[in-house]
């Protein structure tokens, strides 16, 4: 009867979720990242075709606007790419990122 008339005090969100969503985030970008290098490898090993060949790649911005990026400059970006990004707590980055490796794939 006095938990009714109490309620107990709402806790903080479970650390070990939290944990497990991050671990999960990590999973997946680090799982694209490694595709966007299959791919990349696999195109420059063809004689057919040159890296440089796949054209430039319109994806959405950080700042919201689409950007264009060369063939050389999606490559330089992928080579910086690392989970968590240098600036962790900025979502915007995470999500450009994330976008980048999928514009990519695609």
């Amino acid at each position: 009867m006095d938990r009714l008339a109490n309620p107990a005090p709402e806790t903080e969100p479970d650390r070990d979720v939290t944990a497990r969503t991050s671990r999960l985030a990590e999973v997946i970008f680090v799982r694209d990242l490694n595709e966007v290098h299959l791919l990349l490898d696999y195109v420059s090993g063809r004689p057919d075709v040159h890296i440089w060949d796949m054209g430039d790649i319109k994806i959405p911005g950080p700042a919201g606007a689409d950007c264009t990026l060369t063939a050389h400059q999606t490559i330089e970006r992928i080579c910086e790419l690392r989970y968590p990004p240098p600036s962790a707590e900025d979502k915007r980055v995470k999500a450009y990122n994330a976008a980048l490796l999928l514009c990519v794939k695609d």
